[in-house]
């Protein structure tokens, strides 16, 4: 239960969390403009890159890389596979699908973590987290059937889901994996050091067009990488975790379903992007068993 807090502190959290929805919201079109102007490659190597080289002062901040020998195991894991495995999937499938479409899948993040929760001891899978399960994966299935998901992708729409729900999978792990290391050193310190080692599997993606590719950086392509490095990490991570130390988990958590539906409204407002029938009922079916697996959280929160 959330200990109770100052008036003032409560409306800052309110504000805060107000303001990391609004950034998380937009983000998914930001990762696919940025993938489709500078190439999945490159937007991998130089975000990663770049998040990497705001971390540096972060961590120095916080203790450095002063970990417990029988850590640095369970950090590389989920620096390697959780994080860059999240910056990869998501760079890779936004390039290849709406980022309306792509925000849906990506929902199911909160039902991915409650599972990967269950299966390592740290919460009870419960029935209603299956149902939920099943009732998500329903909506997906939807998601890419019929002329919808085609005609928006005819030939990577599958693939790039399959790449942002390994992104969603990667994200959960990061969080399920890394919940003793937040515990035992603090989310930024956690964040700051996952970053830095994230820089290890993106070298791969460093070629002769990366240096040439940041010259030619046009300022949309940097206030996309401002966007997604500064306020989509480092600022958001810090409200997101501020907010959830001080209001009930059921309202920070219930603040994850406006996502998908403002990433459709940014993709249609700033990438022109068309919305279905067949994609509103399915993000409605996605939501939903999210919703459904969460319900015993919200009412104890």
């Amino acid at each position: 239960m959330t200990p109770p807090t100052a008036p003032a502190s409560r409306l800052s959290a309110y504000g805060l969390l107000a303001m990391t929805t609004l950034i998380w919201g937009a983000a998914p079109v930001f990762i696919r403009s940025l993938g489709l102007a500078l190439g999945p490659a490159e937007a991998v190597a130089i975000r990663t890159l770049l998040v990497a080289l705001i971390s540096l002062p972060l961590l120095a901040r916080f203790g450095g890389f002063h970990f417990d020998r029988e850590d640095w195991p369970r950090l590389a894991f989920t620096s390697i596979i959780g994080s860059f495995g999240y910056y990869l999937g998501s760079i890779y499938g936004y390039a290849s699908m709406p980022a309306g479409q792509g925000s849906i899948i990506m929902a199911t993040s909160p039902l991915l973590i409650a599972v990967m929760s269950g299966i390592a001891g740290h919460e009870r899978l419960t029935p209603a987290t299956l149902i939920g399960l099943a009732l998500s994966f329903a909506g997906t299935v939807l998601l890419f059937t019929g002329g919808g998901a085609s005609a928006a992708a005819p030939h990577g729409v599958l693939s790039g889901g399959l790449m942002i729900f390994a992104a969603a999978a990667a994200w959960s792990l990061y969080v399920v994996a890394g919940r003793d290391l937040i515990r035992k050193y603090g989310a930024i310190k956690y964040m700051a050091a996952a970053s830095l080692l994230s820089v290890l599997p993106a070298l791969p993606f460093l070629s002769a067009h990366t240096l040439p590719t940041l010259l030619a950086l046009t300022p949309r392509n940097l206030f996309e990488l401002f966007y997604l490095s500064v306020l989509g990490t480092v600022v958001s991570v810090s409200a997101w975790n501020y907010a959830a130390a001080r209001l009930p988990p059921s309202t920070v958590g219930a603040t994850l379903y406006l996502l998908p539906l403002m990433a459709i409204a940014a993709g249609v407002v700033i990438l022109g992007e068309t919305v279905s029938l067949r994609m509103v009922l399915a993000a409605a079916i996605v939501l939903g068993g999210v919703a459904l697996s969460q319900w015993d959280k919200y009412r104890r929160g």
